[in-house]
């Protein structure tokens, strides 16, 4: 039985999009788990790269192909509508793993700890050939985002969260993201 489904948007992320398949496919884990790819039409060399990809791994790998652009949002809601084990998790297309046992350690910790309903570890952003640390939740659950967001996104972000967002922004309890719980 599939434990896990990871979801991934992809929109003209062709040249990022094998890094992070293969991200997935290293994985050591005891638990099943399948990927859902969603191409929002992409007009580069995407669909034929996650093609490439369904073939090799055809029982793990699922397509989903938008006829036309739907935008994030709607990508997404395509792709939540699809998963149907207990947990899932969303892989940017233009991100990736580098722990290969990522999934391990998270379902691991989530079936030991059932009061729990989402982890978050260490993310690292590349910027300007430099990496820096985006969020840091294995330190005292801090996150440092903030310092990549405009002006305009952080007031988009409050607009968002409803009023209650300063106090849940400040003390990064929520990620900016209306998609779902990341792991």
């Amino acid at each position: 039985m599939v434990k896990l489904t990871i979801l991934m948007p992809n929109y003209n992320n062709a040249t990022y999009i094998g890094q992070a398949i293969d991200s997935i496919l290293m994985q050591k884990t005891r638990y099943q788990y399948k990927i859902i790819i969603s191409d929002d039409a992409s007009s580069d060399d995407s669909l034929k790269i996650i093609e490439l990809y369904k073939q090799k791994y055809k029982n793990t790998i699922k397509v989903l192909k938008q006829k036309r652009n739907l935008g994030l949002t709607l990508n997404m809601l395509k792709l939540y509508n699809e998963a149907k084990s207990e947990y899932f998790c969303v892989l940017d297309s233009d991100d990736y793993w580098t722990d290969e046992l990522k999934i391990e350690k998270t379902l691991s910790f989530l079936e030991e700890h059932k009061n729990y309903t989402s982890y978050q570890g260490k993310t690292l952003i590349k910027q300007d050939g430099t990496e820096k640390i985006y969020m840091d939740y294995t330190n005292n659950h801090t996150c440092l985002f903030s310092q990549y967001l405009t002006k305009s996104e952080k007031q988009q972000y409050m607009q968002i969260s409803g009023g209650g967002g300063a106090r849940q922004y400040n003390k990064c309890s929520n990620i900016i993201s209306n998609y779902g719980t990341y792991f």
